[in-house]
């Protein structure tokens, strides 16, 4: 049985380079405001980019909408992660599509079965707790598959 709840998306994450006039434009149009948010350190997150220990870091404009959440996700610092490497190659705009699982490891054991590889992952604290895992997912789908586990 599958570990990844995939009938519902609970998130889409665009990259953008100016999160403050981006977050501002979709604020406009969704007529609420953003929740704000930068990425946890290593030594608190435990991210791990490419099997190494990832110093990378982000800023987030998050908008929960009733169906999903918008995530607008802007890399700050010259550290490497994935999501500076994402911008820098491919730009701004789709990032990642989420899907829920209640056993991330599990999630990403059959993924990788089926081909994939993890590119990124960690966890964060906060009012939520939780870990997430971008899935190597780009030849079959044309984006990211991203992993959230709540706790």
């Amino acid at each position: 049985m599958s570990k990844i709840q995939r009938n519902s998306i609970i998130q889409i994450g665009i990259m953008v380079r100016d999160l403050d006039k981006v977050a501002e434009r979709w604020a406009e149009f969704l007529g609420k405001e953003p929740i704000y948010a930068v990425s946890e350190k290593y030594e608190t997150g435990g991210a791990i980019f490419r099997g190494k220990p990832c110093y990378g870091l982000i800023r987030q404009a998050l908008f929960t909408l009733d169906n999903l959440q918008i995530e607008l996700i802007s890399p700050y610092g010259d550290k490497p992660s994935l999501w500076r490497e994402c911008l820098e190659k491919d730009g701004e705009g789709l990032h990642h599509i989420a899907f829920k699982t209640d056993d991330i490891s599990k999630a990403k054991e059959e993924l990788n079965a089926a081909g994939s590889q993890t590119l990124q992952h960690g966890s964060w604290e906060g009012d939520t707790k939780g870990s997430y895992a971008y899935m190597d997912t780009f030849n079959d789908f044309k984006t990211m598959i991203e992993l959230l586990e709540f706790r």
